[in-house]
């Protein structure tokens, strides 16, 4: 069948394939918000907790066969959407995504939600990190160089294990943590505020020595421009 549908998309024109490519964009974007909204629905129930699953986390990864990014972020939607109903109605209409909606979903409150998702409205990630970082700053991180560890194999239940159930409308008696999101990358680049930027990269031991020589050179000027 598949094999088929390759064939099929071979033997079309460009113009086809362009037609053909957004109807099938559409209806997998008309799907994910059916599917967030009913995630949202079933975050409500408790059934699913009595089957084995655990969670809708892991249900999304082992029954629905998402990947762990895609359960990541449409559970973090549907949560959302539970709390803020008019997020699906921006999820559906295009103006934002499954990512920016988990992105901003933590800075998200009944007093500002309005605002923050017009501002974010047609945003990248990135741009909705920023909006993050204004209304949620965090404090620099100390200055750091260290030998990475040796990398060892951790089961992905340990590291996507999610508990609990958040409520609708109030406060919920017990709120869950969220999962830890799936692994970052080793290079890294996020706002800790509008105008300050953690970084982290991975260097050789020669850039290690440079920049350790570096540091040491900044340190004496400072100290020189404090006691001269």
């Amino acid at each position: 069948m598949h094999e088929n549908i390759l064939a099929e998309a071979s033997r079309l024109s460009d113009d086809a394939l362009d037609a053909k490519l957004k109807r099938a964009a559409d209806r997998e974007h008309d799907g994910t918000v059916e599917l967030v909204a009913c995630l949202a629905i079933l975050l409500t129930r408790k059934k699913h907790l009595g089957q084995g699953w655990g969670n809708v986390y892991t249900y999304c990864c082992d029954v629905l066969r998402l990947s762990h990014d895609a359960a990541y972020n449409r559970v973090a939607a549907a949560r959302a959407v539970r709390r803020f109903p008019i997020v699906l109605e921006h999820l559906a209409a295009g103006f934002l995504n499954v990512t920016t909606i988990k992105v901003l979903r933590p800075v998200l409150t009944a007093k500002n939600h309005l605002d923050v998702l017009a501002e974010a409205k047609h945003r990248s990630r990135r741009e909705c990190d920023l909006i993050v970082a204004r209304l949620k700053p965090k404090p620099d991180v100390r200055s750091t160089i260290r030998r990475l560890p040796t990398p060892s194999a951790v089961p992905a239940a340990s590291i996507f294990d999610v508990a609990g159930i958040e409520g609708v409308g109030s406060a919920p008696a017990t709120r869950a943590a969220d999962p830890p999101p799936p692994p970052v990358k080793s290079a890294v680049i996020a706002p800790l505020t509008p105008e300050r930027y953690r970084m982290e990269f991975t260097a050789s031991k020669e850039m290690r020595d440079k920049l350790r020589h570096l540091q040491d050179l900044l340190c004496r000027k400072s100290r020189a421009a404090i006691w001269p």
